[in-house]
């Protein structure tokens, strides 16, 4: 018994899903068609690797650690991904001194 075309699209778009990748279809310039696929696939093979941290997010942990008084464990300075997600989820924290007035009591 073999699955209709229909079917295998489906079950192909949703393994494209979950791998957090969506079907985008745009008109392009024919002479310009080749460059943007190869842009596609490189961007696409990039986002699958963990690279080691980029200076400035090293600088802005190192900020956010100081200003807000927050550790970081070493796996997480390892990881491009990891310390993004660390960023994202810490730069909104309050500052150690606003914490330290409102422990007073302080408005």
């Amino acid at each position: 018994m073999s699955i209709s075309d229909a079917e295998r699209q489906r079950n192909r778009r949703g393994k494209m899903r979950s791998l957090n990748l969506f079907y985008v279809q745009v008109w392009v310039p024919k002479d310009r068609a080749l460059e943007i696929k190869s842009i596609a696939m490189r961007m696409r093979e990039e986002g699958s690797q963990d690279t080691e941290p980029s200076q400035k997010q090293l600088e802005f942990a190192q900020f956010l650690c100081d200003k807000k008084g927050l550790k970081i464990q070493n796996e997480v300075l390892a990881s491009s991904k990891k310390l993004s997600e660390w960023l994202n989820k810490n730069k909104k924290k309050p500052d150690k001194e606003k914490v330290c007035e409102n422990d007073k009591g302080l408005p």
